[in-house]
């Protein structure tokens, strides 16, 4: 299912652009940056700004350095989530803080931030830079949020939300709803009908992220399986599974002492499967689409809303 035929020459402008803003005198800097754009990923973010504008038929090039930006804040929190979750594995290749240390990639997040923030401030939208900023803070809580419940098995549903609200949903929100602000400052009824799409589609998209890293394929998602729990990130399908499996209490205190081995996955694993877990949570996940969904109605009936609506599909249909 493809999204993003209508915008694929924005997208392709962006590729080019993302190349001449990371662009560096620093030999060091630029050979992070050029391995960087080697592995780009889907630019969700960016494709959903893109499609936003489109509804009312806004230039993006005009509008371009707003789309970079946020794919450089997306890429400056991938480097620093690297970094605290030890991880060394991003997109099927290493990390930067396996590759370079985790000195040069907090740094090098730094740096992307700082490249986000400038382009913003020649672009001069005082509105969207009082959104991304609160958005980095909301990340940023959120992240403090996940480290601080490390292991923590007694978390419930809706704690689990609210925490994936603020490191996703509200990123998504904020990429959707900036179409809106630059396109139709004015039209609050539209900016809100977007903001409450992002969210929902970004509510959809993590809880789908959190199932397939215990179910998905480790050359389709770019990391070791189990990835989440050997971090101690309590997800909903690990939630789910603990609250419905008969052996829920043994498993809940081999994860809070931290002893989180293959056996142990390949055995919460068997458990999901025995237990429909992964419908669950497609299932909990289909419910922030149709609200998505239900959120496009006051924008104008053209093909690009059709595009926003099967975008939100996307999210919980890939790979499955």
């Amino acid at each position: 299912m493809d999204f993003t035929s209508q915008i694929s020459g924005p997208l392709a402008k962006l590729e080019e652009e993302l190349s001449l803003i990371l662009t560096s005198q620093e030999p060091v800097v630029q050979e992070i940056n050029k391995y960087l754009l080697e592995t780009p990923g889907k630019r969700i973010r960016p494709a959903l700004f893109f499609l936003s504008l489109a509804l009312w038929k806004e230039e993006p090039q005009e509008h371009l350095s707003v789309a970079v930006a946020l794919e450089l804040i997306h890429s400056a929190t991938l480097v620093h989530d690297d970094v605290v979750d030890a991880s060394k594995v991003r997109r099927g290749k290493p990390s930067i803080n396996e590759a370079w240390g985790n000195h040069t990639a907090v740094l090098t997040g730094d740096y992307l931030f700082a490249r986000a923030f400038e382009l913003l401030t020649e672009y001069g939208n005082i509105s969207l830079i009082k959104e991304m900023s609160a958005l980095v803070r909301d990340m940023s809580e959120g992240e403090i949020q996940q480290q601080a419940q490390r292991f923590c098995t007694d978390l419930d549903i809706k704690n689990y939300l609210q925490r994936i609200a603020k490191k996703t949903a509200r990123f998504f929100m904020v990429c959707a709803k900036s179409g809106g602000i630059v396109a139709r400052p004015q039209d609050t009824e539209a900016i809100c009908a977007l903001e409450n799409y992002g969210y929902n589609v970004g509510m959809a998209f993590q809880l789908i992220d959190d199932l397939l890293d215990v179910t998905g394929n480790e050359d389709t998602i770019g990391k070791p399986l189990g990835e989440d729990l050997r971090q101690g990130v309590i997800t909903l399908p690990i939630l789910h599974v603990l609250q419905v499996s008969p052996h829920g209490r043994e498993f809940s205190a081999q994860i809070a002492s931290r002893q989180i081995d293959d056996s142990l996955l390949s055995t919460l694993t068997t458990e999901m499967e025995r237990h429909g877990c992964a419908e669950f949570v497609k299932n909990y996940a289909w419910q922030y689409v149709k609200a998505a969904q239900r959120a496009l109605e006051p924008l104008p009936r053209n093909p690009c809303r059709q595009t926003l609506d099967t975008a939100s599909r996307f999210i919980v249909e890939r790979w499955f």
